[in-house]
């Protein structure tokens, strides 16, 4: 009796045939999954270590107001002038005029929809508090 052909190169009907990690591949697979875990961890760990911004960035006019959270707040300025300039001609975001740093991301993300339900009078008394002169903060990163 004539074997049937399968597609698969491996018996299916035992879970366990399937993959075999003593093959190289699967090992590399697994080391390379095992780095990937740890610089996560370590991103993690970072973030905990140095928290979260709240930010609000504006344009020239001082008009609108741009509010979100992050973690690295001078790389995510550097992106979002870059983005503005090239993409949203109409809304360019020039200038960081508020941050504070908050402990965890929840509290953060708290912080963030109040301020955005706020007026914009509210906003600019927030920022006004720690930033008279609605100068550009992100040099101080």
């Amino acid at each position: 009796m004539k074997k049937e052909k399968t597609r698969y190169p491996h018996d299916v009907s035992n879970p366990m045939n399937i993959i075999d990690l003593d093959k190289p591949y699967y090992k590399d697979l697994l080391e390379e999954n095992k780095k990937v875990v740890k610089e996560l961890k370590e991103a993690a760990d970072k973030v905990e270590e140095t928290g979260y911004f709240v930010y609000i960035l504006t344009n020239e006019a001082n008009e609108i107001f741009f509010i979100d959270v992050t973690a690295d707040l001078k790389q995510r300025i550097t992106k979002l002038k870059r983005r503005d300039k090239l993409v949203r001609q109409s809304k360019v975001f020039e200038k960081l005029v508020y941050f504070e740093k908050v402990k965890d991301y929840k509290e953060a993300s708290v912080k963030v929809n109040i301020f955005k339900k706020w007026t914009m009078t509210a906003k600019r008394k927030l920022i006004r508090k720690k930033n008279p002169e609605l100068k550009d903060l992100s040099d101080e990163l």
